[in-house]
């Protein structure tokens, strides 16, 4: 759907409809997600060379860079929900 994985379309709708955070580390995308890191990493890192997601704040290390849903990821997250 959209260009989309399964794995992308979670991931996008995870940072979509959680209001309580601005952004989410990698991590808790992954817990969320339920699957292993190096497949949603992948995903992850597509997603940000469309443009989907960006990088949010200051790193918690170099492995830990919080996420957030950019403005286009947001106006697909939309086209992909219902009314």
């Amino acid at each position: 759907l959209y260009g989309l994985s399964q794995i992308q379309f979670l991931a996008l709708m995870i940072l979509h409809r959680d209001k309580s955070k601005h952004s989410q580390l990698a991590t808790e995308i992954y817990e969320k997600i339920d699957i292993s890191k190096p497949v949603p990493s992948a995903a992850l890192k597509t997603m940000r060379q469309h443009g989907l997601i960006l990088y949010s704040g200051k790193s918690i290390g170099s492995w830990a860079k919080p996420l957030r849903i950019s403005d286009n990821g947001r106006d697909l997250s939309l086209k992909l929900l219902p009314e």
